[in-house]
């Protein structure tokens, strides 16, 4: 049986070892006990569970505030500490059990604290007894119960990490100034993984994932680039990935594939002006009537709504303008006439005269009219006539009659 003093004096000990070992137990200041925490180095995270074991047998409760499950892994330096309150001090006897294992090979009891250190050498579940005394065994108060508390730590011994492998290496990129460009590595082992990329030998701010993306790029990141991927095993690099930087063309200013037309259109009709222009995106557009710029006309085509009688003879054009110059298009007329009325009207003067059928109707000047016949009234199919004779005179229609048709119905429509 052996039992132990001194532990604040271990905890400053433990506070100035080399930077490699971490602290991931609970806090040290504010507490009113003894508090180790568990030591591990960077190699072996633990996770602390928060359980509680405890036993009543003297004025105050000690409890085990220190995990009782731990992992290690082959090969990886380990170090654990048992961690009990509220009392000031407190004494770890570590005593195996015949129904449990002993501690995991490679690890051993730290002489004079209570300590379990060293470097797991094989795969396993260990089992270890631990028992926390009140007082040292020859210090215990007149009349006091030198009260205990014990509980099973389980200490898994994971295999050993290895080493990272790259299965996936960066490729070559060749891209446009101002593209985007990825670089991407894949890796086998034992997680987690750290990754950092470089250019050349120089290390890449935040870049450490598995991709790097590049953008926009620019002339200057041309050359290599790598990654080097890490664990607690160690480190591999990835091949050199070449990225080749086009340079842009120098933009060409804007010109007109399709220029605005003159439109004619009825007085309330909407209007449209279109066109089409090619050169270097983004290409913008002014549309103006006559000198003065039109608030708002800024895409490549204009619309006109309900347009008026006072815009007859209106000019139109578009200035299209990127970073290499502006083009004017062509000026577009714009004619707007009063709306033909054409009234309600019946076919008259019907006969048939050598053959052919003919009537009148009132014709409306610029109206256009179209013919169409149908050989049923219920639910008629109306068809135009393509076999229209020229009129004589105006709104006269001369049509040849088919012999083979007993019964056809004949109509006048306007088209505009």
């Amino acid at each position: 049986m052996r039992r132990f003093s001194g532990l604040p004096i271990l905890l400053a000990s433990l506070l100035q070892l080399a930077s490699s070992v971490f602290w991931v137990g609970p806090s040290v200041s504010g507490t009113s006990g003894v508090v180790i925490g568990i030591f591990r180095l960077a190699t072996a995270v633990i996770s602390i569970s928060g359980s509680y074991h405890s036993v009543s047998g003297a004025s105050v409760t000690n409890q085990f505030v220190s995990p009782l499950e731990v992992t290690a892994r082959v090969g990886v330096p380990f170090l654990y500490a048992i961690v009990t309150k509220p009392y000031e001090s407190a004494y770890e006897e570590w005593e195996p059990e015949t129904d449990v294992d002993s501690l995991p090979p490679g690890l051993h009891l730290t002489n004079d604290t209570p300590l379990i250190g060293g470097v797991p050498t094989q795969v396993g579940v260990y089992r270890t007894r631990i028992t926390a005394w009140q007082y040292p065994e020859d210090s215990v108060p007149q009349g006091v119960t030198n009260s205990s508390i014990s509980a099973s730590l389980l200490i898994t011994i994971l295999p050993a990490p290895v080493i990272p492998s790259i299965t996936s290496q960066p490729a070559d990129v060749t891209v446009t100034e101002g593209g985007i460009a990825v670089f991407s590595v894949g890796v086998v082992g034992t997680e987690p993984f750290t990754n950092q990329w470089y250019r050349g030998n120089k290390a890449i701010a935040g870049a450490t994932s598995s991709t790097l993306t590049l953008t926009p790029v620019t002339l200057d990141m041309a050359g290599h680039y790598l990654c080097i991927v890490r664990n607690g095993a160690g480190f591999v690099r990835s091949q050199l990935a070449t990225l080749n930087v086009i340079p842009k063309p120098p933009p060409t200013p804007p010109s007109f594939l399709v220029q605005p037309a003159d439109v004619v259109a009825a007085e309330g009709d909407d209007v449209k002006f279109t066109c089409v222009s090619a050169g270097s995106e983004p290409i913008t557009y002014q549309w103006y009537q006559g000198i003065f710029a039109l608030d708002g006309q800024t895409n490549d085509d204009l619309v006109l709504p309900k347009v008026s009688l006072a815009l007859s003879g209106a000019e139109f054009h578009v200035v299209a303008s990127n970073a290499a110059g502006s083009t004017n298009s062509v000026t577009a007329t714009l004619t707007v006439e009063k709306p033909i009325v054409i009234e309600p009207f019946m076919l008259t003067n019907i006969g048939i005269t050598n053959g052919r059928i003919e009537f009148k109707f009132p014709p409306v000047a610029g109206a256009v009219y179209m013919v169409e016949y149908s050989d049923i009234l219920i639910a008629p199919a109306w068809q135009s006539v393509t076999n229209l004779s020229p009129i004589p005179s105006p709104g006269f229609v001369s049509l040849e009659i088919s012999e083979n048709v007993p019964h056809r119905w004949f109509r006048v429509r306007t088209l505009h």
